[in-house]
């Protein structure tokens, strides 16, 4: 319902009162029919009687209106109060002349007052009519600018939408970008920290050309029984350099050697030769060994320096050094394979795509990845473990020394899960175990090989 259709039946709810109050005469002697160009309004008036009515005088004028209009009822002040109607015009009250003349000629006075009274409500509710024609294009309006306003929100809703998709995803992308930086911060740090330590291995390569030891440090042996001493470039130089040019056990195979054997190479940060054990039947061969355990004929329960520049015979057991195995490992990219054994003549390897020592700064740190094989992964906990002797106690064991807890040197954590340097038993003990390999068998094993080979091979 429209603001129009309110006012509209409030006009007709107040001249059907106002009609009420004209007519309380039980006398009814006028009726008349309005029309306008919307509505029709049919209006009785009770006609006074004459007799009944006081005739005023100039005497008693001021007193009867006084009474008159103490008397009027709220109906009659409010047709005073109506816009354009002056009360003392005579249209609503009869003044002294006409009380004289109506006696004389009632029904001609009447009449008039009737008439004028009619146009008045004529000209009212035209009036009426006009404003409610005003109203109702002014309500028109307003709904229509509410209408626009309405669009212009929905508008505005639809923008607000679009804008917070926008920024839902570019949020999204920001988190995205977060999370690739921080990658490659991560990424950057680690190449920095390679690279650092690429100089300082590079710088402890040097170092190693400039030491001239006073006594021989090596226990090694080539299998004749005559230990191999560290030397310098001038008396392996005397010896026949084909014989030591090879920097790895891949160079030999590759230049026709393939039976495995002791073999003298000559790697990249030695001043001498160094002799090996070459495995050129397993896997493709081209294997250097640098630990083997057969028959617990060699104590691997040794302090840090003997497991530095390394002890026992390459063609039975032995350790070939942690120095030595931190120069071939980082000649170039390597490879590591484990072979292992155990009382019942059962075999499992594990191999790694990329094996590396860092140098004795860095306590011979362990790196190893990439696992594949059938004796299941026990290298993982060790990965970036430091290596710990007797005498030097490396591990993260914050109560015990895990070498001398397991007699033998080896990259322990917090001891081990791998352990391939520990007493040997001569019988498969799951109590006591010194050479173990727990994802494959929970007891001793009998023999290990340890053996790098470059990738390239």
């Amino acid at each position: 319902m429209t603001f129009g259709d309110i006012f509209h039946q409030k006009l007709q709810i107040t001249l059907l009162v106002f009609c009420l109050c004209l007519v309380k005469a039980k006398n009814y002697t006028k009726q008349t029919t309005i029309r306008t160009e919307s509505c029709s309004y049919t209006i009785v008036v009770n006609r006074r009687i004459t007799p009944l009515c006081p005739i005023l005088t100039p005497s008693n004028k001021t007193k009867v209106n006084k009474s008159f209009a103490d008397k009027r009822t709220d109906d009659e002040d409010e047709i005073f109060n109506e816009p354009g109607i002056n009360p003392e015009s005579g249209d609503y009250f009869f003044d002294v002349d006409a009380m004289s003349s109506e006696t004389s000629a009632p029904n001609d006075k009447s009449g008039g007052i009737c008439r004028r009274r009619l146009a008045f409500l004529t000209q009212r509710l035209q009036y009426l009519q006009e404003m409610q024609k005003v109203e109702r294009e002014r309500a028109n309006l307003y709904e229509s600018n509410v209408k626009g306003h309405d669009m212009e929100i929905d508008h505005i809703d639809s923008g607000l939408n679009t804008l917070k998709t926008n920024l839902t995803q570019l949020i999204k992308a920001l988190h995205s970008i977060e999370t690739k930086v921080f990658r490659q911060e991560r990424i950057n740090n680690n190449l920095h920290h390679k690279l650092s330590s690429v100089v300082l291995d590079m710088d402890e390569v040097s170092k190693n050309f400039q030491i001239r030891p006073s006594k021989p440090i090596s226990h090694l042996t080539d299998g004749s029984g005559k230990k191999i001493l560290p030397k310098y470039a001038t008396p392996c130089n005397l010896v026949d350099a084909a014989q030591h040019s090879y920097a790895d056990c891949s160079a030999i195979y590759k230049a026709g050697h393939k039976t495995s054997g002791v073999y003298k190479i000559q790697p990249e940060g030695l001043t001498c030769s160094l002799a090996v054990w070459c495995d050129m039947d397993t896997d493709g061969g081209g294997w250097l060994l640098f630990q083997r355990r057969a028959d617990g004929t060699e104590n691997f329960n040794r302090k840090w320096l003997d497991y530095k520049t390394g002890f026992g015979d390459v063609s039975n057991e032995f350790w070939l050094g942690n120095q030595n195995i931190f120069l071939l490992s980082n000649q170039k990219a390597y490879e590591l394979r484990i072979d292992l054994w155990d009382f019942n003549g059962n075999r499992a390897y594990a191999t790694y795509q990329s094996f590396k020592l860092e140098g004795e700064r860095d306590k011979y740190r362990l790196h190893v990845s990439s696992f594949s094989g059938t004796a299941r992964n026990s290298f993982y906990l060790h990965n970036y473990a430091f290596f710990s002797t007797m005498d030097r106690d490396n591990d993260k064991h914050a109560r015990v020394n895990c070498a001398s807890q397991w007699d033998g040197g080896w990259w322990f954590t917090n001891c081990w899960r791998a352990m391939l340097n520990g007493l040997y038993h001569r019988k498969s003990y799951a109590k006591f175990r010194g050479i173990a390999w727990n994802s494959w068998k929970y007891e001793q094993l009998k023999a290990t090989e340890m053996k790098i080979r470059p990738l390239d091979h």
